[in-house]
């Protein structure tokens, strides 16, 4: 998985002009709306009870033009119709390939989700194993920070990052999807 830059909490300010390519996608869990420019997802957010809901969730997060794009979904050089979100929503194994667009993402908050992206499905690790992976075991609270902006939940896997203790921790979309999704994974075992 190749990172390109960065994603800020705040709203991401895209290149004046930047077309986005745009898709909300039903799933089992409500409407999916993901965010593609030329050079890969810029974004996703997680299910919302409604398209509206999904689509201003996203506006939030983007400025720029938004457009919406019907399936197949264009991301970076590739198609998809994005089938692999949906079965992944119904509990089955996936593997993701999209290419990402995370324009001005510092190259510490880039190393952070490339460590993260090799958690395999189903599997977790802590806050302190990704900063040791690094090469960096004080920066546990630093990771956090790089994975709360986070802009691509689920494909930068930033919910299968646990607290030392077997504790939640953080997730930018709320607890309860963290929780949502590692369970959806099949992981039970966190406190």
């Amino acid at each position: 998985m190749k990172l390109t830059a960065k994603a800020r909490r705040h709203k991401r300010d895209i290149r004046q002009g930047s077309r986005i390519n745009c898709r909300l996608l039903p799933t089992s869990k409500g409407w999916l709306a993901l965010a593609a420019t030329e050079k890969g997802l810029l974004a996703l957010v997680l299910p919302q009870e409604s398209k509206e809901q999904a689509f201003q969730k996203l506006r939030e997060q983007l400025s720029g033009e938004l457009v919406m794009s019907p399936a197949p979904f264009k991301t970076g050089t590739s198609e998809t119709g994005a089938s692999d979100l949906t079965d992944y929503f119904e509990g089955k194994r996936v593997s993701f390939n999209y290419p990402f667009d995370l324009e001005g993402a510092t190259p510490f908050q880039r190393k952070v989700w490339e460590t993260i992206c090799a958690i395999p499905y189903g599997k977790v690790c802590t806050y302190s194993w990704v900063a040791e992976t690094m090469g960096n075991p004080k920066a546990s609270r630093a990771v956090g920070q790089a994975l709360s902006a986070n802009p691509i939940p689920i494909l930068i896997p930033c919910h299968r990052v646990l607290r030392s203790d077997g504790t939640l921790g953080g997730f930018s979309s709320g607890l309860a999807w963290k929780k949502k999704l590692l369970q959806l994974e099949g992981i039970e075992k966190f406190t």
